[in-house]
């Protein structure tokens, strides 16, 4: 009896022992519960509402204005037209904008209030410090906007536009977008709508250009006048810098800059003229006469003694024979009366096709190829401009490669008075015009200002000074008849300085107008 008694108490005391275990687990855990509540609710509190907020805070991109783009003389080519695009984004506290429009718009609050609820944006014209205060107003985005403005269609080829998000889409404002545009800046807010941090946007470099523009519109003006599409460039042969580069027809950037719909995309786009084509840059044509320089050049360095003293007496044709004296081919010159007996000097100067046909048949189109290639004559000029295209000057290769067909002395032929396959663009054709002029001096173009750009100096002798005096020969020599006249002479006999110069017209068949040229540079001894 007493055994099992002693048996039954340990067995209550083991199980009261479990019972305030168990309830001491239990308070603990309790414990634990009521302080990580009291730590996250009181201690953590501030905490937790600043992640609260973060993740109810805002962030809008303020627009960064583009750099101006200006002429040599200060004068803006393009700059930024500064509004403000109001666009309700939730509840908009229609009270608090209220009360900011109205001491700078009074009776016109209302009515700015009205079209924003009715269109869910506007776009005004309001001061930086009002803008600043609009941050402020719950449910209302505010955002800068920087149209972009340029002084018109003469500057369309060398600006381009950009469009109403910033981005250069053609000209200097594509070339150069990345310094243009500069850097975007940001503004957040609050779940409140309270303007918590600015930072405030990097505004575009401005560029300075070298173009002078009274030049490029009297240079655009005078191409208008004659109502057909064509290209003209003014350069400083010893810098490389651009006064003027003109393209006609041209189009209205600030109306691409804004945006176009559709339908006026279409016009524009369709007009037969091309008005989106850079004819400087981007477009080339057959050089006709104008290319004489170069075979020239080609005869003075190859075969001096030769070309120097060789003459043809000109009738008005040329005729061509094989080796055994039969007749393949008849050529006929510019003026079928003939020049009469011509040398080096009066071939340039009257632009006698039938001497440079017999001087293309004795250097070859080897060396033609050959001096085209170390006078770069086809080859991109790297001007600070985007889709620059590169010329043709053919040689039998690229014949076999591009038309598939052998080279024949014809080709030669026609190839000497810059016919044929002949392509090359006006910024091409000016860069020979410049190496004349500096005596080999390979000078980069250039629109935006910089320093020297020049790439190296080509010598081959006296070769450039005889061609300066021919070359002068085209504006200054006088005749009784056009077989004797200089071919430019009519244009400058009263010009205050003297011209070096070469005219060209290319035939393009199909009926059409032929390519007419005139390069040159002014003075003919110094010229900048």
């Amino acid at each position: 009896m007493h055994d099992f008694n002693r048996s039954t108490y340990l067995r209550k005391g083991y199980t009261m022992n479990r019972i305030v275990v168990i309830f001491l687990l239990i308070f603990l855990g309790m414990a634990l519960l009521l302080y990580r509540a009291f730590y996250l609710q009181i201690i953590r509190h501030s905490d937790f509402v600043a992640q609260v907020e973060d993740l109810f805070k805002t962030s809008t991109t303020i627009p960064a204005p583009r750099g101006e783009i200006l002429d040599r003389n200060g004068i803006k080519l393009a700059w930024n037209q500064r509004s403000t695009l109001l666009k309700i984004v939730g509840n908009l506290d229609k009270e608090r904008l209220k009360n900011v429009l109205m001491p700078y718009f009074s009776d016109r609050t209302q009515e700015i209030i009205e079209l924003l609820k009715a269109e869910g944006s506007v776009n005004i014209k309001l001061p930086e410090s009002l803008e600043l205060q609009l941050y402020s107003v719950k449910g209302l985005e505010v955002v800068p906007v920087y149209s972009r403005t340029y002084k018109g269609e003469a500057f369309s080829h060398v600006l381009g536009y950009a469009n109403l998000a910033g981005e250069g889409l053609s000209g200097l404002e594509k070339f150069y977008d990345s310094i243009l545009k500069g850097k975007p800046g940001e503004l957040l807010r609050s779940s409140k709508g309270e303007v918590i941090d600015k930072i405030p946007p990097i505004p575009g470099k401005n560029l300075r250009t070298s173009i002078d523009a009274r030049l490029q519109e009297y240079a655009y003006q005078l191409l208008e006048e004659t109502r057909k599409p064509g290209a003209a460039i003014l350069m400083n042969p010893n810098t490389g810098e651009i006064y003027s580069l003109v393209s006609y027809p041209g189009y209205d950037p600030n109306l691409l800059s804004r945006g176009l719909d559709e339908a006026q995309w279409r016009l524009m786009a369709a007009d037969p003229r091309g008005k989106f084509i850079n004819r400087a840059i981007s477009a080339t044509y057959s050089p006709g006469s104008a290319i004489k320089p170069l075979i020239l050049i080609t005869g003075l360095y190859y075969q001096p003694q030769q070309t120097e003293t060789m003459s043809v007496n000109c009738k008005g044709h040329y005729n061509l024979y094989d080796s055994s004296g039969n007749l393949i081919a008849s050529y006929s010159d510019w003026y079928p009366l003939g020049h009469g007996v011509t040398d080096y000097i009066k071939g340039i100067a009257v632009s006698c096709n039938v001497f440079f046909f017999e001087l293309g048949r004795q250097v070859g189109i080897e060396k033609m190829r050959e001096m085209a290639s170390m006078l770069q004559i086809d080859g991109l000029t790297g001007i600070d401009l985007p889709w620059e295209k590169r010329g043709t000057f053919p040689d039998p290769r690229w014949k076999y490669n591009n038309v598939g067909e052998q080279w024949y002395l014809g080709d030669t032929i026609l190839t000497s008075i810059g016919q044929g396959y002949v392509r090359l663009t006006p910024i091409e054709l000016l860069q020979l015009y410049n190496l004349i002029a500096t005596r080999g001096k390979v000078v980069k173009p250039h629109i935006v200002m910089s320093g020297d750009s020049e790439r190296m100096r080509i010598d081959i002798g006296g070769v450039f000074d005889k061609l300066v005096e021919a070359l002068t020969q085209v504006t200054t020599k006088s005749g009784a008849s056009l077989a004797d006249r200089g071919t430019a002479y009519s244009v400058f006999k009263n010009f205050p300085a003297t011209v070096a110069g070469k005219t060209g017209t290319a035939e393009v068949g199909g009926g059409r107008a032929p390519h007419s040229w005139f390069a040159g540079f002014v003075p003919a001894d110094r010229p900048a």
